[in-house]
């Protein structure tokens, strides 16, 4: 009977021995000891508290190891947006784990020369996209537009409700996927709302906007449409007037099939 009544004390012990250890480490880890935050960021825990680690992180060594070495995808991202060593980041970027890790450490770089080439040769295409979306430097962005690389270049989509959409006063035909490319720049775009319901759209409607194409963005045009106010000519007979404006959304891919990364993690 002995046995059986110790058996539960024993496992109590064994069980709160880690939980002692990981709450030393989190209070030394707190306190600015970057071995303990190291400790931490590679311990069972959970994922928050070990990314908390990471950001507490300042040793430059410490997180590039973490980024190149972690089992955990979030725990490496999370390195590499703790780092500034250019070098590191510069191995990172083009040889990092996988095509989120290699994105994370291009957001960082500095040398715009290698965020270019990065544009260029990454096997990835969602890489080579976002690389070429992280340039600022125009004579760069003009080499690349310059060697006619299209899958580069920005996308426009644009919603159902509009018709007779133009760029820079040019029409732009509806294609397969309904998804267009423009060269980068400041563009004009126009266009005209239709809808199957019976309203007039008043004169305080705005056709026309502009926005700033860049590489390895996407822009999405729709119709947003302001309050319609109805006139009932007769049962299921009506009017209405009401004013919308042409707006254009900016999407830059957050990761590369998303999905199926976390699966294969």
């Amino acid at each position: 009977m002995r046995k059986f009544l110790a058996l539960p004390a024993v496992l109590v012990a064994a069980w709160a021995a880690p939980a002692a250890g990981q709450t030393k480490l989190a209070t030394n880890c707190q306190s600015g000891d970057q071995q303990a935050c190291v400790q931490l960021a590679r311990s069972p825990a959970t994922t928050e508290v070990r990314l908390a680690a990471v950001r507490k992180l300042t040793d430059q060594r410490a997180l590039a190891d973490l980024a190149r070495t972690s089992d955990d995808r979030p725990i490496r991202v999370a390195a590499i947006r703790g780092l500034i060593d250019q070098d590191a980041l510069a191995a990172l970027a083009r040889d990092g784990k996988g095509p989120v890790e290699r994105g994370a450490a291009i957001e960082r770089l500095k040398d715009q020369t290698l965020v270019a080439e990065i544009a260029r040769k990454d096997q990835a295409k969602w890489v080579r996209r976002k690389a070429a979306n992280c340039l600022t430097d125009e004579s760069q962005i003009a080499k690349l537009v310059a060697e006619d690389r299209k899958e580069l270049l920005p996308t426009v989509t644009f919603g159902g409700g509009i018709r007779h959409l133009t760029i820079d006063g040019k029409d732009v035909k509806e294609s397969l996927l309904g998804v267009n490319t423009v060269m980068p720049g400041h563009r004009t775009v126009s266009a005209d709302f239709v809808v199957k319901e019976n309203v007039t759209w008043e004169a305080g409607s705005q056709t026309s906007t502009t926005f700033d194409a860049r590489l390895g963005a996407s822009y999405w045009i729709e119709a947003e449409v302001g309050i319609v106010t109805w006139d009932y000519l007769a049962p299921n007979t009506r009017r209405g007037h009401g004013t919308w404006k042409l707006v254009v959304r900016e999407e830059v891919s957050s990761g590369p099939d998303l999905l199926p990364q976390l699966l294969r993690r």
